[in-house]
């Protein structure tokens, strides 16, 4: 198996949810898993961030990576309004619980002159067989 496996999930989780979030909603969504840019910004945006992991499930010679948590956070950022910011991230939540990720902050929304964001974060325990993280070809 790949030893290095576990480098895969934040792209697989990202390709997932960004897929089916487009496929799910009826807006031109954009979606970006860098960070600052200097392009000029586009509405409605779907930031999808990986925070640091850990490593979970040692075995007694810890040679392997057996499991980790995978940690992500989700950002919304809508120029229209909460309602359409809200849609967007209750589809978002729909797609991590459809991966089996736990919610461990709920999303929360702001605003800041006509831009609304809401932000939520999200972990699960990545066994290094589980087989609804496997790339479909």
């Amino acid at each position: 198996m790949d030893s290095l496996w576990f480098s895969k999930i934040f792209n697989l989780v990202y390709t997932k949810v960004k897929n089916q979030m487009i496929a799910n909603l009826n807006c031109n969504l954009n979606f970006t898993s860098g960070g600052v840019n200097d392009t000029p910004s586009k509405f409605p945006t779907v930031y999808i961030a990986e925070l640091p992991g850990v490593e979970i499930g040692r075995d007694i010679d810890n040679q392997d990576i057996n499991a980790i948590e995978e940690n992500i956070r989700i950002f919304v950022y809508s120029n229209k309004g909460q309602t359409e910011c809200k849609k967007i991230m209750m589809e978002a939540v729909l797609q991590m619980k459809a991966l089996r990720f736990n919610i461990t902050a709920m999303p929360l929304f702001s605003q800041n002159g006509n831009i609304v964001n809401g932000v939520a974060t999200f972990n699960r325990v990545v066994g290094r067989g589980d087989t609804d993280m496997v790339i479909e070809q």
